[in-house]
């Protein structure tokens, strides 16, 4: 060695020691055992270790200011035998094996964790330590995230699962085998953890290859897109969605979501639409009925009774002497009956025809409406000496048709049931109201605008406990002889303002009137 140094050029075989233990990046520190005396010249055991040689590294990573050379361990850092690290110097020295450890140091004004080597050198020993701090805290960082991760998993109510590409000699994928899942995951599968642990999927479901489900994994393995598809699971006989996107190559991260319950609502869904789509092919047959019935009753039923109309009036004219007056009395009855029938058939021809379809819906001004209605309702006004008074009226999305019969029967009965003696009065408002503000008065209505149309009046009103059934078909509150009428009139109204999406109220007290509140969304 000596003359390999010499050629080197080295002339101090000590100073090129210290030189090379300065070059090295890892500390270094060179000790040598302190004995306690003991007789007859025999060892005694090792109380301390001297630093006999220190390098650079090693003051830095023990954050020395002075070099510890002379001084021995313990009084330096005591806390190595506090944390267990003398014993085992002194095994080191005293059994010659060496020894490599990483630890973590929290004493002496030093902290960190560290990658160490100890070898016997003469009657003591060589240190080698490398500060690891970063690599460790790295690394426990990993595990942190890791162990997050894990319990992200197994917390989550979707299963998860990791499964790598099988493939045989030519490179075809042939399978994929499960790798890593959670709870949620080996819940689903029917199985338990350990039953599908490191399995194949086509050993965890047979039907994979013929369902679809392997050419989806094969796909996003060759692909790298991202796959989605719905799964029948046969042996649960559940749903699920299967989402599948490639990691790495040959690696494929699978979520699985179960479905059932919102598979099995919208295949009820289905079901019911189906039938759905029978009872309006039913509800059209009878619409079409309906129809035929409403020609039948605009013919063949009028005309018989304008003809026994027409033959009474002759009977009465021309042979009322000879009938007497039993018999006159008889034939002004059935004049009557038959005018009833008349009246009948037009009220619930004009019902009939109140039809539910939309596509004749357009923008119509409730004022020109307005005005048609009272210029038929002239006469009657004139008679009451009635007044009716109206704010100004929007214009609104509807079926002109319709909304002429809600304001004409309204109107009509405004004028029809009035108190003896005392001019009828009608007062029409409207104000346009969101939806929001008309909760309270009608919970079920769509968002939007609301033309709300009150119509109030002075007439003998009614008991409140009839406020919705005066909306059913040939309902009557009077008698015939008290006031005449069908009682299809409100029938009308209301199937006019069900037709618009709308809502209506009837509001009264005997002998005080009566108010229908009138709701219909301005855009249908």
């Amino acid at each position: 060695m000596v003359p390999l140094l010499k050629e080197a050029g080295v002339t101090d075989p000590v100073a090129f020691m210290f030189d090379a233990m300065n070059a090295s990046l890892s500390g270094i520190i060179i000790y040598t055992a302190v004995r306690k005396d003991v007789s007859d010249d025999l060892a005694g055991p090792i109380i301390d270790f001297r630093f006999m040689a220190v390098n650079r590294a090693a003051m830095q990573l023990l954050n020395l200011t002075e070099n510890p050379q002379g001084n021995t361990m313990l009084t330096l850092f005591p806390g190595t035998q506090e944390h267990g690290f003398f014993e085992q110097y002194v095994q080191v020295v005293e059994t010659g094996q060496p020894m490599r450890f990483e630890t973590e140091y929290n004493a002496d004004g030093v902290s960190g964790w560290y990658d160490v080597v100890v070898v016997k050198l003469y009657d003591g020993f060589v240190i080698t330590f490398n500060d690891i701090t970063t690599q460790k805290n790295a690394i426990q960082q990993i595990a942190q995230q890791n162990s997050l991760l894990n319990g992200v998993m197994d917390t989550s109510r979707n299963g998860i699962a990791s499964i790598r590409a099988v493939r045989n000699a030519s490179g075809v994928i042939t399978d994929f085998r499960l790798e890593t899942f959670n709870n949620a995951l080996a819940a689903s599968s029917g199985f338990t953890a350990d039953e599908i642990r490191n399995q194949s999927i086509a050993t965890i479901d047979p039907d994979v290859h013929t369902s679809g489900l392997f050419d989806q994994y094969v796909a996003v393995c060759e692909t790298g897109q991202i796959q989605e598809v719905e799964y029948h699971y046969p042996k649960t006989g559940h749903w699920f969605s299967v989402a599948a996107a490639r990691q790495e190559t040959d690696r494929v991260v699978v979520t699985v979501t179960d479905i059932t319950e919102t598979k099995q609502t919208l295949l009820t869904l289905e079901r019911q639409a189906r039938h759905a789509d029978v009872l309006v092919e039913e509800l059209q047959k009878s619409n079409a009925n309906l129809e035929q019935f409403a020609y039948i009753a605009s013919h063949d039923l009028q005309e018989p009774l304008r003809k026994i109309q027409s033959f009474g009036d002759i009977l009465i004219d021309q042979y009322a002497p000879n009938l007497g007056e039993t018999g006159s009395d008889i034939i002004r009855r059935m004049q009557a009956a038959s005018a009833r029938m008349h009246s009948l058939i037009r009220d619930l021809l004009a019902y009939s025809r109140v039809a539910s379809r939309t596509d004749a819906f357009k923008r119509v001004d409730l004022n020109s409406i307005l005005h048609d209605v009272l210029t038929d309702l002239e006469a009657t006004l004139h008679e009451k000496n009635g007044t009716i008074e109206a704010d100004r009226l929007p214009t609104l999305t509807g079926e002109p048709l319709q909304l002429r019969q809600l304001f004409q029967n309204l109107l009509s009965n405004a004028l029809k049931f009035t108190k003896p003696n005392l001019p009828p009065f009608i007062r029409i408002t409207c104000e346009i109201k969101q939806s929001q503000a008309l909760q309270t008065l009608a919970p079920t209505l769509t968002s939007g605008d609301y033309c709300c149309i009150v119509i109030s009046d002075n007439g003998i009103g009614f008991d409140a406990q009839y406020s919705e059934r005066i909306f059913q078909l040939f309902h009557r509150l009077h008698t015939r002889s008290a006031f005449a009428g069908t009682g299809i009139g409100l029938s009308i109204v209301k199937k006019v303002v069900d037709n618009h999406n709308g809502f209506i109220k009837a509001d009264g007290f005997p002998g005080e009137g009566a108010t229908f509140t009138v709701l219909l969304p301005t855009n249908t």
